[in-house]
């Protein structure tokens, strides 16, 4: 049974299409002072009323009394002013949040990488630079360091677990987007219509040219760093499953379709002036510093696949 916050929560956070970058109207980002801006939003879970816009939070920039290693709620979707408002209500009393949480919320496959504890129950820290580095509430209080993690590194919280989108097996494909050297890309659609690209990657131990399984594991990683890797520059990836079948291992990476496209397709399509030209640029700057800020390198950058 929900308590009350959780349910709170749920309704706060509509969780279809999480991929979605909406103007979040009536926002307004302390950093750059822009208004409804049209990017990811983060508010702080200490500072009152305080929110970056997602250049601002990948550029760690700040103002005020602001830190960076304040803990930051990641907002998709623009909320209206009484969402808006019971969102405040519930970061203002924190104690009330992490105690109800505690008892509802299970991050399955999570664990604390400090303390070891698995799952992590009520609410959950990432690193916003460290690479697949979880915590439980207690340890990040603690201030505690890690290995290459610091307490001041900046992060991202999650008050609720973010459910699967759905079964890889339940996906009808709806035809080929594209392909490569060890897999396919197709176009699937989920029961609930939405569409998504599925990468299938096949691992035959009797064929030379096929990944070998500690590369397969170094893509596993990546893409699992991928999944919260959040950003409206990159294309999202949302989760990744791997099955065996006939003496072959599978391996499925669900992405964002994007309609237009690859970059390259959309460039003949649609012509653009020099300053649209000069800001997609600049886009595509942003989204590759963002991945080599949290070490996720591209093996090779192709107008085509981007």
């Amino acid at each position: 049974m929900d308590s009350s916050v959780v349910s709170k929560l749920k309704e706060i956070f509509d969780e279809s299409r999480l991929d979605v970058v909406e103007h979040h109207k009536g926002s307004v980002c302390q950093s750059c002072e822009r208004k409804d801006f049209y990017d990811f939003r983060y508010k702080c879970l200490e500072c009152n009323n305080y929110d970056l816009c997602g250049l601002c939070f990948e550029t760690r920039r700040t103002s005020k009394d602001h830190k960076l290693s304040h803990p930051m709620i990641l907002v998709f979707k623009s909320l209206s002013p009484e969402k808006n408002q019971l969102l405040d209500q519930i970061i203002q009393e924190k104690d009330k949040l992490l105690k109800e949480t505690a008892k509802i919320n299970i991050f399955e496959g999570s664990e604390c990488k400090i303390c070891k504890v698995s799952p992590i129950k009520g609410i959950k820290i990432k690193c916003d630079i460290c690479i697949n580095f979880d915590m439980c509430w207690d340890c990040f209080g603690s201030g505690e360091e890690h290995e290459k993690h610091s307490k001041d590194h900046p992060t991202v919280v999650f008050l609720l677990p973010r459910r699967n989108i759905c079964d890889i097996k339940s996906l009808e494909d709806c035809g080929e987007l594209g392909g490569g050297q060890f897999g396919d890309v197709r176009l699937v659609k989920c029961p609930n219509n939405q569409q998504y690209a599925l990468k299938t990657i096949i691992v035959d131990p009797t064929d030379k040219k096929s990944l070998s399984d500690a590369n397969m594991k170094s893509c596993h990683n990546e893409v699992q760093g991928l999944t919260e890797l959040y950003s409206s520059t990159i294309v999202k990836y949302y989760e990744s499953q791997t099955e065996e079948k006939d003496g072959k291992k599978y391996h499925y990476i669900l992405m964002e379709y994007m309609q237009n496209g690859s970059l390259h397709t959309f460039l003949k399509k649609i012509k653009l002036d020099k300053l649209r030209r000069f800001n997609l640029v600049l886009l595509l700057i942003r989204g590759i510093r963002r991945m080599h800020k949290k070490d996720l390198y591209t093996r090779i950058l192709n107008p085509k696949m981007c």
